[in-house]
């Protein structure tokens, strides 16, 4: 994200650098495995993680310090995410659930279901009216996208 660079890990580390090199790291408890950054590139700098344990927390990367919570009774491990341009905050899960956030405040909108196992990849259309998921489970499933 411009000339900032996140890397998350199995050892449960965030490391925040740039191209001078490393400016800070944070442990986040469990094995990293899905990190975005928000879209806005204004003085508010965001960034989620994903652990394989559910957590997904979103970062205030200036401060390097959580601002957020998403919040679900229900969460599997996450294996992707990702933003839109609203700030709306996509998570695909181990159990073949895909969570939607509010992602200033980590909110969960609503839950697409469908698939039964892991999904690998989750990706809007062009015009951000569809979201295409594909699974472990062989499948490949189009929901309508919302904001």
């Amino acid at each position: 994200e411009g000339n900032l660079f996140v890397s998350g890990g199995s050892d449960g580390k965030l490391i925040i650098a740039s191209a001078a090199g490393p400016l800070g790291k944070v442990d986040v408890g469990n094995s990293v495995e899905a990190v975005a950054f928000s879209p806005i590139a204004d003085s508010l700098k965001l960034v989620a993680t994903g652990t394989l344990d559910g957590k997904i927390t979103i970062w205030d990367v200036a401060r390097q310090s959580p601002r957020c919570q998403c919040r679900d009774d229900e969460m599997s491990g996450v294996t992707k995410l990702f933003w839109t341009r609203d700030m709306t905050l996509y998570a695909a899960t181990l159990d073949g659930s895909v969570k939607i956030f509010e992602g200033r405040s980590g909110i969960l909108k609503t839950t697409f279901l469908g698939h039964k196992k892991e999904i690998y990849d989750i990706q809007l259309d062009k015009n951000g009216e569809f979201l295409l998921t594909t699974s472990e489970d062989g499948t490949a499933k189009i929901f309508r996208a919302i904001s």
